[in-house]
């Protein structure tokens, strides 16, 4: 068995139902029940995907809907991200179960990129384009910590990104690299009980390293020599672990998708979403950020497969150990571009979502 994915019975669309407008900005799955947290146009929906219903949908403040979504220990209250005016970033913990604000967290001064939920307690990390990664814990609105990497020699501060791996017990923090010596990114692990004392291991992920995995895994057709020169140093958008701690699955804008060796960051297998469908629309204006825009990819809760969502509303299901792709998912329309895509760790659900929200 090389992936957990199965069809639900009809693959059940949840927006065919009236659950949710378009489009979905940000999904999350709960790590112990059905739930699915799904964020759309001002508004979160709370969905059951064993039965296939919806629990509630409640209104969200101004700008929440296109922000980073995270599920947190209780299955029915989620973190979001929320932004007042230009200088004041907030996180916002909600209870869907009765429509409340719990608590908001306050002090991040710029957009922010990542919510990571610590899977074996309260604590939670945000990463910020102000260049500032901070701890907190659900029960108490003061910062726990705060690493500030505009003091970082090595790593560029509006680049950083932050995430938990599934024991809670290591962090990953990334950000690019300001030595001009050695252009790429740098990939440092921090143990989460003993994060003061800095990183256990400092790695650099090379803009040749990439480069050359590029031109190495994808014909001259598909991407030249110039192509790849670029595409080696396009931003990073998010970074998170399989469940094992073995492997970290990068998405970079221009549709770049890639795997990293968990203990070393050496370049895997790369994967290059095609742009033709968002370039051929009429629509879209060229350099535009939807051409620009990073792919939404995951890993299986098996880790045996990685999903990639497509500009063409197709996603793709490639093996993690051959990067062989092994089957598509169809059902979205033509077209449309799969902004999101999960999958349970409890259950054998993949959700996607695009202008509608299907569940396989």
């Amino acid at each position: 068995m090389t992936s957990v994915i199965r069809p639900l019975e009809d693959s059940a669309n949840v927006s065919d139902k009236g659950v949710l407008p378009s489009p979905v900005t940000a999904m999350a799955f709960h790590n112990t029940s059905p739930h699915l947290f799904i964020a759309c146009n001002k508004s979160i929906t709370l969905h059951n995907v064993l039965y296939n219903n919806t629990i509630t949908t409640i209104k969200t403040a101004d700008k929440a809907a296109s922000s980073p979504l995270a599920a947190t220990h209780c299955e029915y209250n989620c973190l979001i991200a929320t932004r007042k005016h230009a200088r004041t970033h907030e996180i916002q913990y909600l209870s869907l179960y009765d429509n409340k604000c719990l608590r908001t967290f306050a002090g991040h001064s710029d957009e922010i990129v990542d919510i990571s939920m610590c899977p074996v307690d309260d604590n939670f990390l945000t990463a910020s384009r102000d260049g500032t990664v901070r701890l907190w814990d659900v029960k108490s609105a003061a910062c726990a910590a705060k690493m500030d990497l505009t003091t970082e020699n090595k790593m560029d501060p509006r680049s950083c990104h932050a995430v938990y791996d599934h024991t809670g017990l290591v962090f990953c923090i990334s950000a690019q690299s300001k030595d001009s010596n050695n252009k790429g990114h740098c990939v440092h692990l921090y143990d989460a009980r003993n994060y003061s004392g800095g990183a256990f291991a400092e790695m650099q992920v090379s803009h040749a390293s990439i480069r050359n995995a590029l031109q190495l895994q994808l014909s001259s057709t598909v991407l030249g020599k110039e192509d790849a020169e670029e595409m080696s140093s396009v931003p990073w958008s998010k970074v998170q672990f399989n469940a094992s701690g073995k492997q970290l699955l990068v998405t970079a804008k221009r549709g770049l998708v890639m795997m990293l060796d968990g203990f070393d960051a050496s370049v895997g297998h790369v994967f290059l979403n095609d742009t033709s469908a968002v370039t051929a629309d009429e629509n879209v204006a060229p350099g535009s950020d939807a051409i620009d825009m990073a792919p939404s990819a995951c890993f299986s809760s098996d880790d045996q497969t990685i999903l990639v969502g497509g500009y063409d509303g197709v996603v793709r299901c490639y093996s993690a150990t051959s990067g062989a792709e092994l089957s598509r998912l169809e059902g979205h329309p033509t077209g449309s571009a799969v902004g999101c895509v999960a999958c349970s760790p409890n259950l054998a659900v993949v959700a996607t979502s695009c202008v509608n929200t299907a569940l396989w």
